[in-house]
């Protein structure tokens, strides 16, 4: 199995850089329109560091990642602030959240090297998508509440040829909570297996790997105990959309 050599401390450098605003001075609006997007200054400015540690003379590490390798990190990222909001570590979260940035635009700009798509490719679909699911904002269709909305928005979605994500229903505190512990664990296992990749390491990996799987069972078991009451409807509001 090929490992990708796990980034000493993710960046400690340009990431402190990046969230540390003693570091890094606010984007500025373009001469002349002051009303220029920060947001989008921001997005550009991290777009341009990306590229420069890419680029010659740039980071070795940056330099040698793939989308393959990327992959892994985005998982990494997305459950380090899934966990960050089930701690209600809002501090944490910013910070997860930037990482999770950093791992998406970092593989987009891979994709981009190789001629596979570009960012702003990206970027379009992911507007178009948003627009054409949401008819009852940019179209004439009207939604009352949020369930009438989602029926639309899975109208919309079966017209593209997609089906409907399943709805993860966490069932009690006690099983939330159980879940994340044991989604933790097998966040560090998979890393320390991707860093070492000892055979006691895989053998961890496997046993947690069946933890969770048997979390998921119970939750997977949940919805359809839940659809079973309601046959051929859409999923409820609070349903998992992408």
């Amino acid at each position: 199995m090929t490992k990708q050599a796990s980034h000493p401390d993710k960046h400690p450098s340009h990431f402190s850089s990046m969230t540390d605003a003693s570091h890094s001075p606010a984007p500025t609006a373009t001469a002349g329109k002051p009303d220029a997007n920060p947001d989008a200054a921001r997005f550009a400015q991290l777009q341009s560091l990306i590229r420069r540690l890419r680029g010659p003379g740039g980071c070795p590490w940056d330099r040698e990642q793939t989308l393959q390798g990327l992959g892994i990190d985005l998982l990494d990222e997305a459950i380090e602030a899934q966990a960050a909001i089930a701690n209600d570590d809002m501090a944490e979260l910013k910070e997860e959240l930037g990482d999770v940035i950093w791992a998406a635009i970092m593989t987009a700009e891979i994709a981009q090297e190789q001629g596979l798509f570009s960012v702003d490719e990206s970027m379009a679909a992911a507007c178009a998508k948003l627009v054409h699911r949401h008819p009852h904002i940019f179209g004439d269709q009207k939604a009352g509440n949020a369930e009438e909305a989602l029926t639309i928005f899975y109208a919309q979605k079966a017209k593209e040829g997609r089906k409907p994500k399943e709805r993860l229903s966490r069932g009690s505190d006690a099983h939330q909570d159980s879940m994340a512990a044991a989604e933790a664990t097998l966040r560090d296992a998979f890393v320390a297996y991707l860093r070492d990749g000892t055979i006691e390491q895989l053998a961890d990996l496997a046993e947690l790997c069946n933890v969770v799987a048997a979390h998921h069972q119970k939750d997977l078991s949940t919805v359809r105990d839940e659809r079973a009451k309601d046959a051929g409807a859409y999923p409820l509001p609070g349903a998992v959309r992408r």
